[in-house]
């Protein structure tokens, strides 16, 4: 959410925003080093639970463009649907 204030724009959600992206950064750095090591880290699941961290990531976006965007004039509906069929492409080229 967006506070205007003499002419200065606070955007509260960056700050949130940025730690947990943050720790999602740390952990999947965890999980890359770890698979690094590892000789099968699917067998592992390292691979589900870097997708799980970065699922949680696209979500944590979808939710700032949600909470951010309500003085644009870019569709919510269009955007949104972007940010799902971006996740698909991530998903089926991997």
């Amino acid at each position: 959410m967006y506070i205007f204030q003499k002419g200065q724009v606070c955007d509260l959600k960056t700050r949130e925003l940025t730690e947990l992206l943050e720790m999602l950064d740390q952990k999947l750095s965890s999980l890359i080093l770890e698979s690094n090591k590892s000789e099968d880290p699917d067998a592992l699941g390292l691979y589900d639970r870097a997708e799980y961290f970065i699922g949680i990531g696209f979500v944590a976006m979808q939710q700032y463009i949600a909470d951010t965007m309500f003085n644009s004039k870019v569709s919510k509906k269009m955007l949104l649907t972007l940010v799902i069929n971006h996740l698909k492409v991530f998903l089926i080229l991997r």
